[in-house]
């Protein structure tokens, strides 16, 4: 990082899908990104409750911007048209491609 540069700055507005980010170390990783600055996708695939309990406290703690931080998606990743709309969810929410994405392995 460049001196006197904050870490929010590092991945500002960058869009970033995380799966497994419901519970465990996938919600660790979407919160940290979220720190950073990221704009992120809560991929879920059967429980859209823990799904939404990270989102919400992703957007509560960005409470003072007029827009979104995360939101929710459902899609199971042996699926590729869930996978293509899962990228779809992402750019339309925050009219932007997807930078990065984290994929928790079981």
């Amino acid at each position: 990082m460049v001196e006197g540069s904050t870490s929010t700055v590092f991945l500002q507005d960058r869009v970033e899908i995380v799966t497994g980010a419901s519970r465990g170390i996938g919600q660790t990783i979407a919160l940290h990104l979220a720190s950073l600055g990221a704009k992120l996708v809560i991929n879920y695939t059967s429980n859209s409750s823990r799904a939404d309990i990270v989102a919400i406290k992703i957007n509560k703690s960005a409470a003072t911007e007029a827009f979104l931080r995360a939101i929710t998606a459902k899609a199971n990743f042996s699926d590729p048209e869930q996978v293509k709309s899962l990228f779809g969810a992402a750019e339309s929410a925050f009219h932007s491609s997807v930078h990065i994405m984290s994929r928790r392995r079981r």
